[in-house]
């Protein structure tokens, strides 16, 4: 197949060096870059459980599918107990279960007990939007909680939230925030939101650089450096002002037939 790199090079306006770079690089990816995991994905399962009622009241409980229900065959128990030669090892085996089944019920509590917090601190992000987000540490949290931060990262790792049908991780709503005027502070995932707004909002001709976040950011009082815009912009997978403008000129050349070419008279 012949490459018309001159024509691609009017057509998308990029340099013919960089656009034969880039049909390098493409000819080194595979069409099926997940082929070699063989591992089955898992759906994301709701540990907890958040609802609001038309009172726009809040409750927070555990999942049905968090625990399983375990018991002990008392009956089976008594049983085996009776042989006098078996009795101490059987009692023993039945306390050891019976702490296992504490131990079990005391971790759900305190998964239920952080989630309840969580949701009482982040409680306007739950009835009036992701906007109202606030930032929470893990400090902060156990402080409330008299529970160490390490305490709560361990409880609720791998743990998922279900609002409405949609699964959050509980890490997702805890969080550093930055400085916001004199002496509050803004979740940096609002910053973030905010950030994907102004980019949305933006003239395809004229992108917003990262200076000029800053600055707008700055004048509602946020207190952000430029590596940190740079950073949350990579974090939602959203390309520099300079892509992004190459990116709006491709779309918006006129369309020519692959055999259209320019010819000087």
């Amino acid at each position: 197949m012949k490459c018309e790199w001159a024509e691609l090079s009017d057509i998308l306006g990029i340099p013919k060096g960089q656009i034969q770079t880039f049909s390098a690089t493409l000819r080194t990816l595979t069409p099926e870059p997940v082929a070699h995991h063989h591992y089955d994905s898992r759906p994301l399962v709701a540990d907890i459980i958040v609802e609001i009622d038309e009172n726009r009241r809040i409750s927070v409980s555990l999942s049905e599918n968090y625990l399983p229900d375990l018991t002990i065959d008392t009956d089976l128990y008594s049983q085996a107990k009776a042989d006098a030669e078996a009795k101490e090892y059987i009692e023993a085996q039945y306390n050891h279960a019976q702490s296992l089944i504490r131990a079990i019920q005391f971790r759900g509590e305190t998964l239920l007990r952080i989630a309840r917090a969580i949701v009482t601190q982040q409680h306007r992000f739950f009835s009036d939007g992701s906007n109202h987000m606030t930032p929470l540490t893990r400090r902060a949290l156990g402080d409330k909680l008299a529970l160490h931060p390490s305490t709560i990262g361990r409880a609720i790792a791998g743990k998922n939230l279900d609002l409405d049908g949609t699964i959050y991780p509980l890490s997702f709503f805890l969080g550093a925030g930055l400085k916001k005027g004199i002496s509050g502070e803004i979740s940096a995932y609002v910053v973030q939101q905010t950030i994907r707004q102004m980019i949305e909002q933006e003239s395809p001709d004229s992108p917003l650089s990262d200076d000029t976040i800053v600055k707008k950011l700055r004048a509602d009082g946020v207190d952000i450096a430029r590596r940190t815009v740079a950073k949350y912009r990579g974090c939602m997978n959203i390309p520099s002002s300079y892509v992004r403008r190459k990116i709006a000129a491709a779309q918006q050349a006129p369309h020519r037939s692959p055999g259209h070419r320019n010819h000087l008279n």
